[in-house]
């Protein structure tokens, strides 16, 4: 009789066990990491909640491997983001389901939803008329979102000013960007039209160009002189996300327009930083 090489234990009330389809831990695509991180989710019960601070404390790997396999979690359909508004149309806290088995293999696409239908309120990569009058359903000021319609269109001709969409396509391919700078505008972009019911301001091919550059960029301030400024290190893609759905649930100066200039400002960004960090998503 050939002696075995795994010792495993008794299964029974005294020796609590989980039952996991091992197709998981065959998925070529993930990491031994996020293996890792989706089998102690699939163990949890039925109706637990992912708080990433809770599982930075279960494991010695650290802040910046956790959100790197959350990240692939998320990639290949392991993850699904959901997110939920009030009855007055407010973002809440974005929930996060758990699926054992894929749900859709995404290449790049983490701004693209990862399960049910298919998102149908990306209309600014098909862009219309942006002076178009529509409807305000939810409970930021009017004069916010008529802001957002003109305040960044005052130094250049019209004509120079185009959408994300627009932008990405004039490029010719985005090969020369981060994949995931890419996304997390998108993923901007999307949320505001689903808030706002409107499109996103256009600007010209340089700022787009720097908005990409800078969206994951960290804020840190200068212990000496208290100084806000942006840094060179990045978030990673599942942490630019909780800072963008952290932001769109805070209430700004009445003329806020929700623009991503605006969430891009250190000061903004720092104060979105200081909220997560003191728990605000949970």
């Amino acid at each position: 009789m050939q002696e075995k090489t795994v010792l495993r234990v008794e299964k029974n009330k005294d020796n609590p066990f989980v039952m996991i389809d091992n197709r998981v831990f065959l998925d070529k695509n993930l990491s031994w990491k996020a293996k890792g991180i989706l089998g102690y989710l699939l163990s949890r019960p039925d109706d637990w909640k992912i708080i990433v601070g809770d599982l930075i404390k279960q494991s010695t790997d650290g802040k910046t491997s956790v959100y790197s396999g959350l990240d692939e979690l998320l990639k290949y359909g392991y993850i699904e983001r959901r997110e939920r508004r009030s009855k007055e149309g407010q973002f809440m806290p974005t929930e996060y389901v758990i699926h054992e088995k894929p749900n859709r293999v995404l290449r790049s696409g983490y701004g693209k939803p990862v399960c049910g239908e298919r998102d149908t309120t990306n209309t600014e990569y098909t862009n219309t008329d942006h002076t178009k009058t529509e409807k305000q359903t939810n409970t930021y000021s009017e004069s916010a979102v008529a802001e957002s319609r003109t305040a960044d269109y005052k130094s250049f001709p019209t004509e120079e000013y185009i959408s994300l969409g627009q932008y990405l396509e004039s490029q010719g391919g985005t090969n020369y960007f981060d994949p995931n700078s890419i996304e997390a505008t998108k993923y901007y972009i999307n949320s505001y039209r689903r808030l706002f019911n409107i499109d996103h301001p256009r600007y010209t091919k340089e700022k787009w160009s720097d908005i990409i550059d800078s969206i994951l960029l960290i804020p840190i301030v200068d212990r000496d002189s208290g100084e806000i400024y942006i840094s060179e290190d990045p978030y990673d893609y599942f942490e630019i996300i909780e800072r963008i759905d952290t932001y769109f649930r805070q209430r700004f100066r009445e003329n806020c327009n929700y623009a991503i200039l605006h969430f891009l400002e250190p000061e903004v960004k720092w104060r979105i930083e200081q909220k997560v960090r003191c728990g605000e998503e949970n």
